[in-house]
């Protein structure tokens, strides 16, 4: 049970061969071609179990029943996805390592149809190489400056003002929690960006946080709901979830909250 829900998938992998890390004192390389693999059908995979399962929003546990089935490595195809799941943290660990001196981002489809069909230059997320470290010192200036006191203190206000928001619930079930960990994150982000002030400003830009955090939350919604239709498909044929990607990416983008933070 060590290793429940910990998984990794690597889409669309150009790999060829995997290391395998579960004895360190033995480690060796196998081929792709060595990992278990789930069967399905032509075209669409296993797509249709996932469904059976509560499709996207039940993957994580849709993955960790497969690992008790095929073990810690195993490959899956997810529509036009040929995925490699992992489980055993040493593996991730080595896997990581060997990314190089810079990150390899692995982007959704949806996001790069977005930038292609709009002409978005979008973030540190979208890029690679010297690129990206070029932008990432640039915002390690601002992101990794020293904690001190007033750091501590708008981190702090944050979660009691979470706390005290759950506090009203008396015990009962949460019924937007989801939405509150989105906001949670935005808040923290922000928090870190004005510092010390945060607690004199923070009610007047609390729409703007909720907006933001809601317009993010509809865009890994509608991403993981892409597993089953896929992007591509689903803008050629017009259908609601792409309309709703793009007017939550274009929210996102559009909006002036962080001018307004500024």
């Amino acid at each position: 049970m060590a290793n429940r829900f910990y998984s990794l998938v690597l889409v669309n992998s150009t790999k060829t061969r995997l290391m395998s890390t579960s004895n360190l004192k033995n480690t060796r390389t196998i081929s792709k071609k060595e990992i278990p693999i789930v069967k399905g059908l032509p075209v669409v995979g296993t797509m249709f179990s996932i469904l059976a399962a509560g499709g996207g929003r039940k993957l994580h546990e849709y993955i960790d029943k497969r690992h008790q089935q095929y073990g810690s490595v195993f490959r899956e195809k997810l529509g036009s996805v040929d995925a490699i799941w992992i489980s055993n943290p040493l593996d991730m660990k080595l896997l990581f390592a060997q990314e190089g001196k810079f990150p390899k981002h692995i982007l959704p489809e949806a996001w790069l149809l977005y930038n292609d069909t709009y002409g978005q230059q979008r973030g540190l997320y979208f890029m690679d190489g010297k690129e990206w470290w070029k932008y990432r010192q640039i915002f390690n200036k601002i992101m990794l400056k020293d904690l001190n006191v007033n750091f501590i203190k708008s981190y702090k206000i944050v979660i009691n003002d979470l706390l005290n928001e759950w506090e009203l619930s008396d015990g009962q079930v949460l019924p937007n929690l989801t939405a509150d960990l989105y906001k949670l994150s935005i808040s923290f982000m922000v928090a870190h960006l004005i510092g010390g002030v945060y607690d004199n400003y923070k009610n007047d830009i609390s729409n703007d946080v909720n907006c933001l955090a809601q317009c993010v939350q509809k865009v890994f919604q509608c991403t993981v709901k892409f597993t089953v239709i896929p992007a591509k498909i689903s803008k050629l044929l017009k259908l609601k979830i792409w309309d709703d990607f793009v007017l939550a990416v274009d929210n996102s983008i559009e909006s002036d909250y962080m001018g307004i933070c500024m």
